[in-house]
């Protein structure tokens, strides 16, 4: 991403290189070593069957401050990507 924006500022070339780059990084995927699927045995809580297993821990706090920096961090991430597209439209 920041590639793209400090470097590369042309709407199309942002798609080569993102094309190009997801082609690498599939290429890359097919050299990494076979791993199978492990079997468990084990009984499975409903809550672990539906995927709540992640909510369930966010009553720790360290989990809960944990996610709430991810989350705003992610949503920081995300304005401040399309932020510069966003203040170029203002140009006269």
């Amino acid at each position: 991403m920041w590639v793209i924006d400090f470097v590369i500022d042309t709407y199309p070339l942002q798609l080569y290189v993102s094309a190009a780059s997801a082609l690498v990084l599939g290429l890359y995927a097919f050299t990494m070593p076979a791993c199978p699927p492990v079997r468990e045995t084990k009984n499975r809580t409903l809550l672990s069957t539906l995927g709540l297993m992640p909510s369930y821990c966010l009553r720790e706090k360290r989990m809960l401050s944990s996610f709430l920096c991810h989350a705003l961090g992610a949503a920081l991430q995300i304005t401040n990507t399309f932020g510069g597209t966003f203040l170029e439209d203002f140009k006269s």
